[in-house]
């Protein structure tokens, strides 16, 4: 379970709980029965409630209709969404996101300095629940072929720390990857 503060009066309060594998976000609490036995306690629940919750980031949050994801609209307007860079017939489709992300080009994130994306005015900056100084070796999603690192920065909200939640995902999913300073 993850435990956010987000109340600056009472800094100790818990605001919301993200819960399993999929970090599913109650905001209210205590848990409903249908919560707690459909994928609080459920692993597989939980990871289906995820992935369900990631596809609906796709396909509404990153080129609407819901929400937009600034980055992306900025990168490739409102064109159509990619689900992959390679065709449905081709063996590598939705299924070689690491050799992906080894072969995009990559940057290092250095926390005060490097913008979100090209052209963005916010700055990566450490947070309460990023505290990075900088990451190196983060594949720039632009670059990537399709859209999935978009919703998987909605995933997680907008803001400063969807950006750093987006790094650290496309880091963890590339195996090269690495991270150098942390606070």
């Amino acid at each position: 379970m993850g435990c956010d503060h987000n109340d600056r009066e009472a800094p100790y309060r818990i605001t919301s709980r993200g819960y399993g594998a999929g970090q599913y976000t109650l905001f209210h609490h205590p848990p409903r029965k249908e919560e707690v036995e459909g994928y609080m306690l459920d692993v597989r629940g939980n990871v289906e409630r995820a992935v369900s919750h990631l596809r609906e980031k796709f396909d509404t949050f990153v080129n609407g209709p819901r929400d937009t994801s600034d980055d992306r609209i900025k990168e490739f307007r409102k064109g159509p969404l990619r689900l992959c860079k390679y065709e449905a017939n081709d063996s590598r489709y939705m299924k070689d996101c690491a050799a992906c992300l080894n072969d995009t080009r990559a940057v290092s994130i250095v926390s005060g300095e490097t913008p979100y994306f090209d052209g963005s005015s916010g700055v990566f900056q450490s947070t309460q629940y990023h505290k990075h100084d900088r990451l190196d070796g983060v594949p720039q999603p632009a670059a990537i072929g399709c859209d999935w690192p978009y919703a998987v920065r909605r995933y997680n909200g907008s803001g400063v720390n969807s950006f750093w939640y987006q790094a650290e995902v496309l880091l963890k999913v590339k195996p090269a990857a690495r991270r150098t300073t942390a606070r």
